[in-house]
Order: structure tokens, then sequence, then C-alpha cells
């Protein structure tokens, strides 16, 4: 395809020279029209042969094989989270027995320090598989297995060194002929829980900062320490306890929007940490809500908060619109839900229905508790976005509201120093949560500890040492 073909669905016509059932390799180059990347998903007729990922918009040559393939067969592309599809081009389709289809390599999901059991997808057609496993330096690998011929899909290795990282690729075989390699897998220890770290007593306080302490958990390679202000009214106020107006997101347009890449954690386009989402999208100023179609869900998640003064009573106002591909819509439903603990259903609602354009609208719930959280739900045919969003309340003098202002991920230590301003009507607090490299849905992750226990940290002037008030 010459000078390359922007599609959202293409195919060649029928492999009418194939005269008998075949194994195809299918070569092409492809680009996504997304900076953000996005995946081309090739397919032989109704039958998907695989999906290739990119987290870029530059040309890359994508080559697999495909088994098979019949004269009435045909090859399809199209695009995979790449909202504005691909480019391909130099596509080349080669017919042989020869070919073999290159196995997948999977995660092991049984692994210690000393073994694990590899395993891969199977190959039509294969008769047997040959597993490489090594150690790797910038030079060179060091074979604990080279060319073992395995009949199945699977294979315990043992005899691994603690501490060293292992890897291992896989290749499928069928008389003579022998595929290319799998993709590499490294090896990593799988754990199904983290021992949740034990928060020590802040050092070093002071008026301008503290520093934060808590012990070392084996195997704990990241630690995040969240930082939580507590205010100490000295008056009757209304206060927003969280409020945002998103001018941290700089991405997209109104009319041509842009994806983040985690819907689950928005600490980049937020003033505090701790905003999350469901389909979300940007636009320069704002964060949107993109259902993948009329009825499906989408929605935006207030950090935790403390709701349990004022009578659980409190207010949220935000500042939203309705907007298909940069026009303004009227009539569609935003709801507004509080969520209490880890409660699956809200323990209270409020329906919204939009005006034309950008307007404020607000809510007013009861029932807030120390651990709630409010979400504004929509899952209408456009696309929905929030200018800005907070939720108050009307504190008492005495009354504490608290925020969480920093969640700090660190790699292995177990201090960090914070530079907060400390007073008799300003405290913080803090915990610390462990994490694990290990295999986390069938993937290289994270596991997280629960939260440590909690330290406060109080500054009343000189007389405070190490966080702890002394009695005067």
């Amino acid at each position: 395809m010459e000078g390359g073909a922007r599609t959202h669905d293409i195919q060649n016509h029928n492999l009418k020279a194939i005269t008998s059932t075949t194994n195809i390799k299918v070569t092409f180059d492809v680009r996504c029209i997304d900076s953000y990347g996005g995946g081309v998903a090739v397919n032989l007729g109704y039958t998907s042969a695989g999906t290739t990922m990119f987290s870029d918009n530059s040309w890359h040559t994508v080559s697999l094989i495909i088994p098979n393939a019949r004269s009435t067969s045909y090859v399809q592309f199209e695009p995979y989270l790449s909202a504005s599809g691909l480019l391909i081009d130099n596509v080349k389709v080669e017919a042989s027995d020869a070919f073999i289809p290159v196995p997948e390599a999977r995660q092991p999901i049984i692994a210690s320090k000393t073994s694990f059991k590899a395993w891969w997808k199977s190959v039509s057609g294969a008769e047997s598989y040959l597993l490489d496993v090594y150690t790797k330096t910038a030079d060179e690998k060091g074979y604990l297995l080279k060319n073992q011929e395995v009949t199945g899909t699977s294979y315990t290795v043992e005899g691994l060194e603690a501490g060293k990282t292992y890897y291992y690729t896989v290749r499928a075989k069928k008389g003579e002929n022998v595929s290319d390699y799998s993709n590499e897998i490294e090896v990593v220890e799988v754990v199904y829980s983290v021992d949740a770290p034990e928060a020590l007593p802040a050092t070093d306080v002071t008026a301008n900062g503290f520093t934060a302490n808590w012990n070392k958990v084996e195997g704990a390679t990241l630690y995040d320490v969240k930082l939580t202000r507590h205010d100490i009214m000295t008056e009757d106020k209304d206060v927003d306890l969280v409020s945002d107006d998103f001018s941290k997101v700089t991405e997209g347009t109104l009319s041509s929007v842009e994806f983040p890449a985690s819907s689950s954690n928005l600490d980049k386009y937020t003033k505090v940490p701790g905003w999350s989402s469901y389909m979300p999208c940007l636009a320069e100023g704002h964060i949107g809500l993109a259902p993948i179609s009329a009825g499906s869900d989408s929605y935006l998640v207030t950090p935790a908060l403390n709701l349990s003064q004022a009578d659980g009573k409190f207010k949220v106002t935000v500042r939203l619109a309705e907007i298909n591909y940069g026009t303004e819509m009227k009539d569609g439903k935003a709801i507004i839900r509080l969520y209490n603990g880890d409660a699956t259903e809200p323990a209270a609602t409020d329906t919204l229905t939009l005006d034309k354009g950008f307007k404020d609208y607000t809510a007013e719930f009861e029932g807030g508790t120390a651990e709630s959280y409010v979400e504004v739900y929509y899952n209408g045919s456009y696309k929905f976005f929030i200018d800005s969003m907070a939720v108050s309340q009307s504190l008492k003098k005495g009354d504490t509201f608290s925020t969480l202002v920093e969640t700090r991920e660190l790699d292995d230590v177990q201090t960090t120093q914070f530079d907060v301003p400390l007073s008799a009507d300003v405290a913080y607090s803090y915990v610390v949560v462990a994490y694990v490299r290990t295999v986390v849905d069938g993937e290289i992750g994270y596991l997280p500890s629960k939260d440590s226990n909690k330290i406060d940290v109080k500054y009343d002037g000189p007389s405070s040492v190490n966080g702890i008030t002394s009695a005067p």
C-alpha cells in the first residue's frame, strides 16, 4: 500500500495462490495516528491472529506467522484502542509449511526463590518445544537450560540461585523446522500477601517539617508514604474539603480529547492525590468522561473524605457540560453519589439534569461518615466534561478537617523528610504502604500491603520533641 493507508478496518483479497491449507507469514509497517499509540489487531478471516501494542506514533515493522490459511482466507487489519486509526504500509504475505508460528510465553504463576514453572501457549502443528532459561549480564547470557526439548506446554525449572534474575524463551519445533524465539519472560517470585510496615514516630519535628520513619518489610522494594494534613478550625466557616479546577490537565480539547495512560490514578492531573476515574478523557482544563456506548459506565471519584462532622451534611458543587465533538448538548443526566466505607451501593444519590453549555450545579447530602467519597457518574451518549468540582462542609470552631496532601513513592528506604508548616492549629499524620514486585493478575506488577499504623505529628512550640509534646 504505497504511501500508507489510514484505516479503521482494511483487508486484502483472498489468498488465491494457496492450493492447500498452509501457514502464512505476514509482514507490514504500521503507525498509530494518536500520539499515545494504540494497537493493531490482525485477523485471518474471522479468526484473531494476534494484537500488537505500541506506546507512540512512530512507524514499526510487524511480522507474524498465522497457521491454517486457505485460498478463501484473507488477512484483515483493524485498530485496537486507537481512536484515530492506523497507517498500514508495505504489506507482504508469504506461504510455506516451513513457517512455524511463534509460541507465546506466559508469566509463571508458580515461582519461588529456587524454582518456577515455565509455561506457554500451544502452537498448532508443533511436535515439541525448545526451552532456554538464562541470566543476563551486559555482555552475555548465562544458560541454566539451553534447547531443553519439551513435549508439553510447561516445564518445572529447578536449581535457581537465590538472588539472581532469570529469564526464559521458548521455540516451537516440527520436524527440522523451528520457529523464531517467543517473547522473553522475566521470572519473579510469586507471593500472595505483603506484611504491612510498622510506622515509627516522627523525628526532627520543627515548625517547618519533620522526618517520617518506618521499618523495612522483607521483599519490599517500593514504599508509599501518605501524608494527611489536619486543620483545627479557629472560627465557624464553610470549608472545601477537596476542590479542583483541573488546571493541571494540559492535553486535548473539547472537540479532540486525549486519553490518560492510567484511568485508575489521576494524580498527574489533580492538585491533591487520590482522585480516580473509569473511562476518563482529557481536554485542557477539564476531566472528561467517555463511556464506550450509551448506557455503559463512566465516573470520576474524589479522594477519601472525612464527612462525619457537621452531622454528616455536606455540599457538592460541580461545573460541567455534555458535549459531542465540540457541540454543546442539553438534557443529559449527571448522577452524584455518596459512598461510605467499602459499601458497593451508594448511601445517597442526586440526579442533575443538564442545561446547554457549562453551568454550575449543586447537590446537598446527609449521611457522610469518617470514610466517605463522592462519585460523579455518567452513562449518556456523548462525552461529559467537568470543569471544576468541590466538596464542602459548614464546620464549627474546634472542628478538624483532614486532607490527603501527598502520596510519596520511594525506593527501598525507611525514612523521608517532609517540609510542611506545623503549628498549634495545623498537624499531620502519615501511614506507609509497602510494595513487593511479583505477579499480579498474570503480569509483573507491585502487590501492596495494607496501610501501616498511623503516626500523628504535632508541634506546639520548642518543647515538642520528636513529635511528642512534653508536659509543661
